[in-house]
């Protein structure tokens, strides 16, 4: 189905007014035929400032998709609201937000809110069509450009539809001190490591510090006894402002942590099933970092569908 068969012209506005959050959400929904279904305004109304209320839905790049989840809409509603000047979203990025894209689903279809976000976000990388409709005069002019860009919307969920954005990462040469303190400052398990042109090269976990120290005969024990007096970190203190992060990444596997773009939902859960992989890394076809996927994406994405 074409993006154009799903984002109705009159669910365009073509120049968003509000001023706070909570005013922008607010009007764009008064736009919303909700005449056909049984759940009400102030309900969604309710449900969109939840939302954001846990996590602003701002994603960076000029973009933020407010959404609802209800259980009882009988189709989907997406309304694209432009703001030429820019707002306040609390994005990711924190800029300002230009496309504010509301979508309301079924509670069950959590795949039409991704894949439908995917569609906006790929009509809205192309630069040119970008620049079209923000610059658009009025309404006509908008839903020309997204008709003609023939952007389709595929349900099926793919791994780029649920990966998150890269907040934080190490370069590779780097020390392990300086890695630590990036995983302590974020609260975080692991970390990307990038170069300077973004090139993924590979992860630095907390796990990769603990065992850098340890013998490595240790893995074969079957009790401690003997060893329980070891410092485990005696070898890390001594060489931690030192040790770069590039010398800790030999010891995994880098493809071992990259998932294709288009790997499908059911081989990411076997990947962090079967395989008990706890974070997959999705690249661009040159290498550089697109987004992470961790057991908290799968909730957030689809469990919870946020």
């Amino acid at each position: 189905m074409k993006l154009s068969q799903l984002l109705r012209p009159e669910y365009l506005i073509a120049d968003l007014k509000g001023g706070t959050k909570r005013n922008v959400i607010s009007g764009m929904l008064e736009r919303c035929d909700l005449s056909a279904e049984d759940v009400g305004k102030d309900m969604i109304l309710d449900e969109l400032l939840n939302r954001e209320s846990e996590q602003s839905t701002g994603l960076g790049e000029g973009m933020a998709f407010p959404h609802a989840r209800l259980s009882g809409l009988m189709k989907i509603h997406i309304l694209l609201g432009i703001s030429k000047k820019g707002m306040e979203f609390e994005s990711l990025d924190g800029k300002p937000a230009h496309f504010i894209v509301m979508t309301l689903v079924d509670h069950a279809k959590p795949n039409e809110l991704l894949k439908t976000r995917a569609a906006i976000v790929q009509l809205l990388s192309d630069a040119e069509r970008r620049a079209a409709i923000l610059a658009g005069e009025n309404e006509n002019s908008i839903w020309k450009t997204i008709e003609s860009s023939g952007i389709e919307v595929d349900y099926e969920i793919t791994a780029k539809d649920i990966t998150r954005p890269v907040t934080a990462s190490i370069n590779p040469d780097c020390s392990a001190y300086a890695a630590a303190r990036e995983l302590h400052r974020n609260h975080i398990d692991s970390l990307p490591v990038m170069d300077d042109s973004k090139t993924f090269h590979g992860e630095i976990s907390c796990f990769d510090l603990f065992s850098y120290g340890l013998p490595d005969f240790f893995n074969s024990l079957h009790v401690i006894s003997f060893v329980k007096h070891m410092d485990p970190f005696e070898k890390y203190f001594n060489v931690e402002k030192t040790l770069p992060v590039s010398e800790l990444l030999s010891r995994k596997n880098r493809e071992d942590l990259i998932v294709s773009s288009d790997a499908t939902l059911m081989e990411i859960i076997f990947e962090m099933t079967v395989k008990r992989k706890e974070t997959l890394y999705v690249l661009t076809d040159d290498g550089k970092l697109r987004g992470i996927l961790d057991r908290y994406s799968i909730i957030d994405k689809i469990i919870i569908a946020r």
